[in-house]
């Protein structure tokens, strides 16, 4: 992380998690379905659920990699009952036992990464149908906190969906949301400047950015420890659709894997070091559907990092009123300023407050 003259004074820092696109691309204010229809993002404990039970007519290798995903399942316990992330990490833990103590299981088996890729693949398939409910929330919250690039307001995020991203484009270029880094198309060449202060900071990639297929694996799988960190030399942008698993080209997303590579790849070490600054100098930090998940163990060392004595204001988002109580508990100390405190139960509910 840079030193404080170097960064950038963000006015209000917004964290958005699951439970911010899952409002905002809820069909309509009067639905109240506790599961997610078409085009609405599915919560964490939705996702393995609407993964394995996932049919395309058209997209034909979706039905194949989704007999993998559940084929491939090690557990006694059904793999639709568990969370996206508890999911993962059950069956990274189980195949690992089995290739350590019974390796002649192996042999026919598939390996980690390539059960990940399939996931991958068929998670962005499903997120790229997502759109904006009828309220039309994320246009509303960017109308108000980022209509023009003069804005010191920035985002960080953990979803992968693109519904925010595309709002967002209409006001900034591709490289001032995201990184300069970032080719347009996969035969693109990188675009001259940038902003060294990304709008969106995706800290688990993003469903429309693509790499090959290899360097997928390398996030999955590869110990970088003790060396120097992994350059993804070409990640590119999709406007539409996704790649198929035999394309040798994936999404550039980290699945809630155990030991996520945010120092072992160059392009999130960056991504969380940014995201650390913007914490350090936020003067307002708004968490909107994030409850800081056990699973997540980083984030929460992301959160608990921070020194921030101009923080002004915290405002919790979230239905369940027991994780504004985790936050406060987390920043309740004593290289955190005192802060007032607010709470909304929805995202929407707060994004039409202030309208």
């Amino acid at each position: 992380m840079r030193t404080k003259s170097r960064r950038l004074s963000v006015d209000k820092l917004f964290v958005l998690g699951a439970g911010a696109s899952f409002s905002a691309t809820r069909p309509n204010a009067r639905y109240t379905s506790e599961f997610p229809p078409y085009k609405q993002t599915p919560l964490d404990r939705h996702f393995t659920r609407v993964l394995s039970k996932l049919v395309s007519k058209q997209s034909i290798w979706v039905n194949e990699s989704v007999k993998v995903i559940n084929k491939s399942w090690r557990d006694h316990i059904d793999f639709s009952s568990l969370g996206l992330e508890e999911a993962i990490l059950t069956q990274a833990a189980n195949m690992e036992f089995t290739s350590a103590i019974r390796p002649r299981r192996r042999r026919n088996s598939i390996k980690f990464d390539e059960y990940m890729n399939h996931l991958v693949h068929i998670a962005a398939f499903y997120l790229r149908r997502a759109r904006q409910g009828t309220e039309g929330i994320y246009d509303k919250f960017v109308e108000e906190y980022f209509e023009n690039d003069r804005t010191s307001n920035r985002i960080i995020t953990f979803n992968y969906d693109d519904v925010l991203d595309k709002v967002l484009a209409e006001n900034f270029s591709l490289k001032d949301i995201y990184f300069s880094e970032l080719k347009p198309s996969q035969n693109g060449e990188v675009e001259p400047e940038g902003s060294d202060f990304p709008i969106l900071l995706k800290l688990h990639g993003s469903v429309n950015w693509n790499c090959s297929s290899d360097d997928f694996s390398k996030i999955i799988t590869q110990d970088w420890d003790g060396q120097d960190p992994y350059f993804i030399e070409n990640i590119w942008f999709r406007k539409t659709g996704c790649p198929k698993p035999n394309d040798g080209v994936s999404p550039c997303i980290i699945p809630p894997i155990e030991a996520k590579p945010i120092t072992s790849i160059s392009l999130f070490r960056f991504l969380w070091a940014r995201a650390c600054e913007y914490l350090h100098e936020c003067r307002k930090l708004y968490v909107c559907g994030y409850s800081l998940p056990p699973t997540d163990a980083l984030a929460a060392s992301l959160f608990k990092e921070f020194n921030n004595r101009s923080l002004e204001t915290v405002t919790v988002i979230d239905p369940d009123p027991l994780v504004m109580t985790k936050w406060r508990m987390l920043l309740s100390r004593k290289n955190v300023s005192n802060v007032q405190w607010t709470y909304f139960a929805d995202f929407a509910e707060f994004v039409n407050s202030v309208q």
